[in-house]
């Protein structure tokens, strides 16, 4: 018996390399949007990496560190997945953060087909840096996301530095929403 072919040129993709299937992947929000904060137990801090944590371990002080967070588009309080941006402070150089971008190719079934790209913040030098592996049909989602990076980081910088102590998440503006909605 032989075989079906069921994939026609008109059905196949040229996908970047390394491009993956994220089941429940979603689309760039559209239009003009910023990034929150999606993350907890934050506090600003000094210094150019404005994101801390404190903890306290058993028998000892206080201990305040740098700590990586995780964004998501201001447009709706919802699971993002592939449009998290997840940043880590460069220990080294902490005018430096390192940005995972999971970039959207196109859709595929109820999900999305990604691709992952790292790319570098400067703070002092207010630049973003795009890796040449970047595939140049999604430079300009990188190049966009990660100037919205910038805007993010400098934003709390000079929060942090006007004296506020900790920042404002999607998780508190949900909150403030919903009490707003329901009259609480």
């Amino acid at each position: 018996m032989k075989a079906l072919n069921v994939m026609t040129p008109s059905l196949v993709h040229e996908d970047p390399a390394g491009s993956y299937c994220d089941l429940w992947g979603r689309p760039t929000p559209p239009g003009d949007w910023a990034y929150d904060l999606d993350d907890f137990n934050i506090h600003y801090g000094p210094g150019w990496w404005p994101f801390y944590t404190r903890y306290k371990p058993f028998a000892k002080p206080e201990i305040t560190r740098p700590i990586g967070v995780r964004l998501a588009p201001d447009t709706e309080y919802y699971s993002w997945r592939n449009e998290y941006v997840l940043l880590t402070p460069d220990l080294r150089n902490p005018a430096v953060v390192t940005g995972l971008l999971r970039l959207f190719v196109r859709r595929q079934g109820g999900g999305a087909i990604c691709v992952d790209t790292r790319i570098a913040v400067d703070m002092r030098a207010k630049g973003v840096h795009i890796p040449a592996d970047c595939p140049h049909a999604l430079r300009d989602q990188a190049q966009t996301k990660g100037e919205r990076v910038l805007r993010f980081l400098l934003h709390h910088r000079a929060r942090g530095r006007a004296g506020d102590t900790r920042p404002v998440t999607a998780y508190d503006k949900w909150i403030a929403a919903s009490d707003g909605a329901t009259g609480h």
